[in-house]
C-alpha cells in the first residue's frame, strides 16, 4: 500500500536518525538501548538509572498483569520487554526504523516473549485497536507542532475508557529555544522534520482533545546527565565510531550529544514526563485508588537491579 507524501516524510526522517547501525547506537546507549531521559538517584550509573526510568514510567502507568500496553516509538525493544517480564503485561509496539525493528524483534525472541510482545513497522497514524495504557517515550519530537492534535486524537481513540498514558517529551524552554544554535545544529544535521515545542503548548492539545492532566514531572537535569554521558562514552569508542559512521558523522553526534547536555543545563530545553486519562467524574472514594509509585520506588528498584 502506498504510503500519502506525509507518511513517506516521516519514514525518511526517522531512517535518517536511527538506521545508521545498531552497532553504533550500542556504542553509546546502556544494555537495555535506552534512547531517552535516565532518571538518576544519586549519580547513578547510566545502566542503573535507565532502569530507573523504565520502572517510574511502569510505576506511573500502574500497570497490572493481563493488561495490553501500546508503546508508540518503541526504539529497540526494552521498554517492551522489561514491562512483560516485570508487569506480565502484553505489549505491542511500533517503529518506522527497520533496524530497531530487526534488533526488538531478534531480543523478544531471544527473551521468549514472542506470546507477550509484538512489534510491527506502522505509523501512528494507522493504529487500531485498543489497550489499556499508552506509553510515547520523546517520540513527539518526530510528529510535527501542527500534527499535535491529530496524535493525541490517535491516542484517543485506541485508548480504553479507564485507561492512561504517559508521553515524557524533549520540550524548548521558549522561542529563544527554538533560535539556539544546538536547536538549529539538530534540526540540520541530525532530526530533520524534528520540531520542539514548549511544555504548556502541548499541555494545551492534550487538554483540547478531552484528556485530563494527571501528572508533570520535570526531568531537566536528569537529561543534561544522560546526555553528557552519552557524549563521553561516544567520544571513548571514537574509532569505532568513525569505522561505523566515518569522521563527519562521528564529529556532528558527539557535537549534538554534548551541544544538547549543554542546552539542558542553560534551560533553553528540558524533558518532561505528562501522564494523562480519559475525563471523567470523581468522588472522595476516588482517592483511595489513586496509585502511590513514589514511596515504594526505590525498594523496587533495588530489588530489580539486583
Amino acid at each position: 500500500m502506498l504510503k500519502n507524501k506525509s507518511e513517506k516524510r516521516s519514514s525518511e526522517d526517522i531512517a535518517h536518525h536511527y538506521d545508521l547501525s545498531n552497532e553504533f547506537y550500542q556504542l553509546f546507549l546502556d544494555e537495555h538501548m535506552q534512547y531517552s531521559c535516565a532518571y538518576f538517584e544519586h549519580l547513578a550509573p547510566l545502566d542503573v538509572a535507565q532502569r530507573n526510568k523504565m520502572e517510574l514510567i511502569c510505576q506511573k502507568l500502574d500497570l497490572k498483569s493481563g493488561e495490553k500496553l501500546l508503546d508508540i516509538g518503541c526504539g529497540w525493544g526494552g521498554l517492551m520487554i522489561w514491562a512483560a517480564k516485570n508487569y506480565g503485561v502484553s505489549v505491542h509496539g511500533i517503529t518506522l526504523s527497520q533496524q530497531q525493528y530487526d534488533h526488538a524483534t531478534k531480543w523478544i525472541r531471544e527473551e521468549g516473549l514472542g506470546d507477550k510482545c509484538t512489534v510491527s513497522m506502522t505509523d501512528y497514524r494507522n493504529l487500531s485497536g485498543i489497550y489499556d495504557k499508552v506509553v510515547s517515550i520523546e517520540m513527539l519530537e518526530q510528529v510535527g507542532n501542527k500534527k499535535l492534535a491529530g496524535y493525541f486524537k490517535k491516542i484517543k481513540s485506541v485508548l480504553a475508557p479507564e485507561g492512561a498514558f504517559l508521553v515524557p517529551m524533549t520540550t524548548v524552554s521558549s522561542q529563544r529555544g527554538k533560535s539556539s544554535p544546538e536547536y538549529k545544529f539538530m534540526e540540520k544535521y541530525i532530526f530533520p522534520g524534528g520540531e520542539l515545542e514548549t511544555i504548556s503548548k502541548i499541555q494545551n492539545r492534550i487538554e483540547e482533545v478531552g484528556f485530563e492532566i494527571l501528572n508533570v514531572d520535570n526531568l531537566r537535569p536528569h537529561y543534561m546527565t544522560t546526555l553528557r554521558c552519552w557524549a563521553e562514552r561516544l567520544a571513548q569508542n571514537r574509532d569505532k565510531a568513525i569505522k561505523l559512521v566515518g569522521e563527519k558523522k562521528y564529529r556532528a553526534w558527539l557535537m549534538y550529544l554534548a551541544g544538547c547536555s549543554h542546552a539542558h543545563k542553560r534551560g533553553d530545553s528540558s524533558v518532561f514526563q505528562v501522564s494523562a486519562g480519559q475525563m471523567k467524574r470523581v468522588s472522595i472514594n476516588n482517592f483511595e485508588d489513586t496509585p502511590d509509585y513514589s514511596q515504594e520506588f526505590s525498594e523496587k528498584i533495588s530489588v530489580r537491579g539486583n
